[in-house]
């Protein structure tokens, strides 16, 4: 076992609609995409990481010992702008040359997130093999939601030899009462990769706020 910093320097405001990114999270993306596997809404699989597990629920999901991914420095919280249009560019194939775009499945939508402007963010894990996630994290392009609009772009990552502790760790991710290994005030949130998959989710006690 080997702590490591992770850090990311990222050019675009990064999108936290289900929180801040977990590390753990990231490194599953990676090794799913390596693996030519990426988890559909239909079908999920646990995916092993090179990462301590520091607890399994009764299903078996595992709770890995990386925390969320934390801005460093000057950093601003605003409001952005997330567009649907209809492409212009295919209305000539359409069977008529009329779209409705106040109603149904062409209307055009105007939709505020929230994203955070800051060029640094941090992360760390205990790590049972660090040059594979070295590997799986040079594979990560984005952080956050809505990579495909540009949100989250990294620019570059590094991997670092980091002192802490599994307590570090559990203080800084979203662990599950059930686990026995943090106790506090609970909500519902996600805990386990793929994050965005609801049938996840658990009563968590959530990460410290900051790094």
């Amino acid at each position: 076992m080997t702590p490591v910093l992770l850090t990311a320097t990222v050019t675009r405001p990064v999108i936290c609609n289900l929180g801040a990114p977990n590390v753990a999270s990231l490194l599953a993306w990676a090794r799913a995409d390596e693996l030519g596997m990426q988890p559909t809404r239909e079908h999920i699989d646990k995916i092993d990481i090179p990462v301590v597990c520091l607890w399994r629920d009764e299903r078996g999901w595992p709770l890995w010992a990386a925390t969320d991914m934390y801005p460093l420095g000057e950093q601003t919280e605003h409001r952005q702008w997330l567009h649907r249009r209809f492409p212009a560019d295919r209305a000539d194939f359409g069977s008529k040359l009329k779209v409705n775009l106040a109603a149904g499945p062409y209307k055009e939508k105007r939709v505020p997130v929230s994203a955070i402007a800051c060029m640094t963010w941090l992360g760390a894990a205990l790590a049972t093999d660090v040059d594979a996630v070295r590997r799986l994290i040079e594979r990560v392009r984005s952080l956050g939601a809505r990579a495909a609009a540009g949100f989250g772009a990294v620019h570059a990552w590094t991997v670092e030899p980091f002192d802490c502790d599994e307590r570090f760790i559990l203080e800084r991710r979203a662990v599950p009462i059930a686990s026995g290994l943090r106790g506090g005030h609970a909500a519902r949130m996600p805990w386990t990769p793929p994050y965005w998959h609801a049938s996840l989710w658990a009563d968590c006690v959530e990460a410290a706020p900051c790094f």
